[in-house]
């Protein structure tokens, strides 16, 4: 049966395979004897030192300057969203 084309793009979950492609490393960290709590433990260890400097940085500037924020918020909010894109791209590369 053919697919049709709002078939293939529909969403669907994730299978073991597509998370074995997505991230060999975390496979690989449990076949080579690592444990499942030392591997939930470095992904929390990972999220928190990525994305705890720039939350620390955006509640000092809300500390710190909350009336110019307000009054830019129109070029502020997509200047973080343009930030976020810009971390992820180097990130990722």
């Amino acid at each position: 049966m053919a697919q049709t084309p709002t078939a293939t793009l529909a969403p669907r979950a994730m299978s073991w395979e597509d998370f074995v492609e997505c991230d060999q490393a975390f496979v690989e960290w449990v076949e080579a004897g690592g444990s499942w709590s030392g591997l939930i433990l470095g992904v929390v260890v990972n999220r928190v030192t990525r994305i705890g400097p720039v939350v620390l940085v955006a509640a000092l500037a809300g500390r710190l300057l909350p009336g110019w924020l307000r009054r830019h918020e129109r070029v502020v909010i997509p200047a973080y969203g343009v930030a976020w894109t810009a971390f992820y791209a180097v990130y990722w590369r």
